[in-house]
Order: C-alpha cells, then structure tokens, then sequence
C-alpha cells in the first residue's frame, strides 16, 4: 500500500500519470470508487480530504489514495469489504428488503449488492412508512404507490446489473390486464427495474405480454417444478433474463425441503436455452444461503440478518459441503421428487397450483391494506 501512495507522488507528466494511478489503484485493490465509497461529494470534501490535496491538480487520484489510506486504517471495513469482495460468489446475491440505509449498511459490509427484492410486506415494514403509520396516518392508495416509487428509486443507485423487483398490487382476483398495466408503470420508475408478477395464471400472462414488450420480469411466489416449467414455457424468446423465484423457507415450514425445488428446477432448466435463471428466495438461515451457492444458483436473495451472519465467517462451501434438510426443531424435512417435465410443452398445460402460492398472495394483500386509509 505504501508503494501506491508513493507512486502517485512522484513528479511526472499529470496527464499520462494521473491516467496511471487511477489504473494501478483500482488494479491493485480491485473495487471502484464509487461502489466501494458511496459518500457524496460534500462529506469527501469536508471529511476525508487533507487541504494539501484538495489544492493538487492531480487531486482526483490523491482523493482516491486518501481513502483508501484511510479505509486501511478501519479494518473492519476493510476485513468485512474488500475480503468479501475478493471471494464474492458466482451467484448474485440481492438484499430482500425495503430500507434503502439497510441496503447501503450491507453494501458497505460486505462490499457490494448485486440487486435488490422488493414486495408489499417489505414496504409496509420501511421505516419511514412504519413512522407514518405510527403518527395515526394511513395512505391513500395513490400515497402508497408514490412511497414505494420513492423507496425503490434511492435503492436503484445503490444496487448492481441484478437490478431491483418491483411487485405489482395482485389479489386473488385481479387480472392480467390489471397487473399488466402496474408493471408497465414501474418499469418506468427506475433503469433496472423487474417486475414481479405472481406465479398464477393472470401473472403468466402478464408475463408472457411483458416481455414481449421488453419489460423484464421475475415471477415470484414459486413453489414448484410445475410452475417453474410454465414460467419457463411463457416466456420463451424473452430478449433479457427472466427471472423465476423459488421460495425455500416457506416450504421448509410445511416440512418439505424447499432446496429441493431450488435443485429440481435448476435440473430442469439445463436441457433449455438458460433464459430463465433461478433466484433463490424466502432464505432464512445461512445454510440456505451456502447451499444455494453449491448448487449454483444464479441468484439469491438474502435479508439483511443473514448476510450479516455471511460476513462474519465470509465462507464459501467447498467440496465438503453437505447441507443438512432440517427445520428449525431440528426434523427432516421431506424430499421433493425430480419430475420429468418437457419445457417446450405449453404453459397453459402445467399446473400451476399451490396453496402456499395462494397463501402468499393473501399475505402480501393483507400488508399492503395494512397501510391504507379505510377510504382508500
């Protein structure tokens, strides 16, 4: 490190060596500026920059330098940080939640989010919202629809190329023409925005209209093979990733082993084209976290708690690694069976089924209520 700080010293042409330092720089530790400092300007000016530096012309290196020399000086940044990001997972790892400064505590902890997951249950539990509500305020519907526009739009910046899922309003009832006109709404919210759409009939074909128009989709509230086909099927010749989110813990609470579906649908999805990529959800502990990294999963998505617990061990399953199909008493979970199913059948001939989906749906309904107004 001394030797960095050294070489951006050195008298040289300022054009070629401010070009040179910021490489080395970036070279020698590997992590960018900005994702690896996400201050504002005024707090790097007022805070971390010496006044001799401030007045360099080659001050944008010396700022970086400064940083870094000062990042060094905290080890437990760069302990949790820059270790994590040199062994960083294959699979993306998206923080479920609702909390812009959860997500930014995180990325600052274990040095970068690749995405984010969002749905009403999360929102309804933001601070901010949750203040509202305790001050006796209760949101109309258009209220709640700018909150979550607002909520998603700080998170937007802060997150990688996995983006972040917004989850359009659907109950039991509500047609695909209903979700389809939300989804395309906040497509337009942020960049990288997905939207999620329910694994059930009307969500699929919302789906399936989506990405023919180019809005990118994760279909969320999956809990089997069968409906993983039929997200698979509905939307084929989709020109980005679709994305489909298996739902462990909520399957380990009825007893069966929600790795299982995580396993069969990535089995699955071998014999195709690899449009659809696998988002393991509902992760509640970190075995659920490292298995999903031994299968390969394309992407998690993980609360905050359990990445926190990630970071202490910052540890990657090997070889070695057998995950244990246990519930919280300590019970074996029930196997879930592979089932040969063709992806090329249509996707109205799956069966797309499952109480938990229904469950969920009704859950999500009830939290998302739980912040309106009665006239709303």
């Amino acid at each position: 490190m001394n030797g960095i700080i050294c070489a951006l010293r050195r008298k040289a042409d300022p054009g070629k060596q401010i070009t040179s330092n910021i490489r080395y720089v970036r070279r020698e530790l590997d992590i960018s500026f900005r994702d690896r400092y996400p201050f504002n300007d005024d707090f790097v000016t007022k805070n971390t920059i010496p006044r001799s530096i401030k007045k360099t012309s080659n001050s944008r290196v010396l700022i970086e330098a400064s940083l870094i020399r000062k990042s060094l000086d905290h080890k437990e940044i760069l302990k949790g940080g820059y270790n994590m990001r040199a062994n960083k997972p294959k699979t993306k790892i998206l923080i479920d939640g609702g909390d812009p400064d959860e997500t930014l505590r995180i990325k600052k902890l274990i040095g970068f989010v690749d995405g984010q997951t969002t749905n009403p249950s999360l929102i309804a539990k933001n601070p901010e919202v949750q203040q509202l509500l305790a001050a006796g305020h209760r949101l109309t519907t258009e209220e709640q629809k700018d909150e979550y526009k607002r909520i998603v739009q700080k998170i937007s910046p802060l997150v990688g190329d996995a983006g972040v899922s917004i989850e359009v309003f659907a109950d039991l009832d509500t047609t695909a023409e209903r979700m389809l006109a939300q989804g395309q709404e906040m497509f337009s919210w942020i960049p990288n925005a997905y939207i999620k759409y329910p694994c059930t009939h009307e969500g699929l074909r919302a789906a399936h209209v989506s990405v023919e128009r180019g809005i990118r989709v994760n279909m969320t509230l999956c809990f089997s093979q069968d409906q993983a086909a039929a997200v698979y099927a509905a939307t084929s010749g989709a020109k980005e990733p679709v994305y489909v989110s298996p739902f462990i813990g909520r399957l380990d609470d009825r007893g069966d082993n929600g790795m299982d579906v995580v396993r069969n649908i990535l089995k699955m999805y071998q014999a195709g084209d690899h449009h659809v990529h696998v988002l393991a959800a509902s992760i509640r502990h970190l075995d659920h976290l490292l298995c999903s990294f031994a299968l390969s999963a394309e992407l998690a998505t993980v609360p905050g708690k359990v990445l926190e617990s990630w970071a202490q061990g910052n540890r990657l399953p090997d070889d070695s690694f057998v995950y244990r199909a246990i519930d919280s008493k300590g019970q074996a979970l029930k196997p879930i069976e592979y089932k040969e199913l063709d992806l090329n059948a249509p996707w109205e001939s799956f069966d797309l089924r499952h109480e938990l989906t229904r469950k969920g749906i009704q859950k999500f309904v009830a939290d998302y209520e739980s912040t309106l107004s009665k006239s709303a």
